[in-house]
């Protein structure tokens, strides 16, 4: 359960790749509960971005993943729990006795175990290793004894429920910083809260999303998505707009906002386990 599987290797080894890209932002007023999210990836390291459901069994909750085959990079499940991971410097090498734990593997059992933000917080408290754009000890991973080396954690994340509480969670040496949401809506690119840096490349885009989500009136799906249109770049393979309080995803793919496809938790998880490449589900919509 703890111990990195091969295959979140591999997906570690992908993620390795990563450029310093990607949105996230939770926007909460009155009855409306939202997510934001613009996934940006090399199409080398990213293959085909595809979305899956898992659909509930015994205690674990139904979700809808997006990312790469297997490798959940964002989610929301059907509590209202939403979920994503951006890619910031890393900060600070550490050593931990605690086996460490990979990101998709980290997000999926939130989405499956988790109904509140506090939950999912209490989570992170239990897994203190967390491989985010970072490397760890290998040797470690093969029952060696001893404390597990990360270079340093290299991603924060966003977690926002229904009830509309949103935090950021980001690590410094290994040691867990919780960013609650101050105002109506939480955003992150990839500098660290915790760090403020006007100089780094994706603080046009911070500041990009900023304008519009500070924008007086009601929020609304529609609010969400000129926000992930003033936040794409070229390396913008798709982007999601989570409805928590409804259990929808509105989805856009490569930057073009002139066409989306609505998913429904519920109907889909009816379905049964199942996953579709956002490339053909796009193509075929323009038919």
């Amino acid at each position: 359960m703890g111990v990195v599987p091969m295959l979140a290797v591999s997906l570690w080894l992908a993620a390795t790749f990563c450029v310093s890209a990607c949105t996230v932002f939770s926007d909460f007023q009155g009855d409306e509960v939202l997510g934001g999210r613009n996934w940006d990836m090399t199409e080398a390291a990213l293959g085909v971005p595809v979305m899956w459901v898992v659909p509930a069994q015994g205690s674990d909750h139904s979700r809808i993943c997006f990312g790469r085959h297997g490798d959940c990079e964002d989610g929301m499940n059907d509590q209202g729990l939403f979920v994503a991971v951006a890619a910031s410097p890393p900060n600070g090498s550490f050593r931990s006795r605690q086996e460490p734990v990979s990101c998709p593997w980290a997000l999926n059992q939130l989405l499956a175990h988790c109904v509140t933000v506090d939950e999912a917080i209490a989570w992170w408290e239990k897994h203190p290793n967390p491989i985010i754009n970072c490397d760890v000890n290998r040797k470690a991973f093969w029952g060696i004894k001893g404390a597990y080396k990360n270079s340093g954690v290299g991603g924060h994340i966003l977690m926002a429920d229904k009830n509309g509480n949103s935090v950021v969670c980001e690590w410094e040496k290994g040691k867990l910083k919780v960013i609650h949401k101050t105002g109506r809506y939480q955003l992150i690119t990839n500098f660290l809260l915790s760090k403020p840096d006007s100089t780094d490349p994706s603080y046009s885009r911070f500041a990009a999303g900023t304008k519009i989500l500070d924008e007086a009136g009601k929020t609304s799906v529609a609010r969400c998505v000129e926000a992930l249109k003033a936040t794409t770049t070229p390396l913008t393979r798709y982007s999601v707009v989570y409805d928590l309080a409804g259990r929808d995803a509105h989805v856009h793919y490569s930057g073009r906002f002139e066409k989306g496809v609505t998913f429904h938790l519920s109907d889909e998880s009816k379905m049964g386990a199942h996953e579709v490449r956002l490339d053909t589900l796009f193509a075929a919509s323009k038919e």
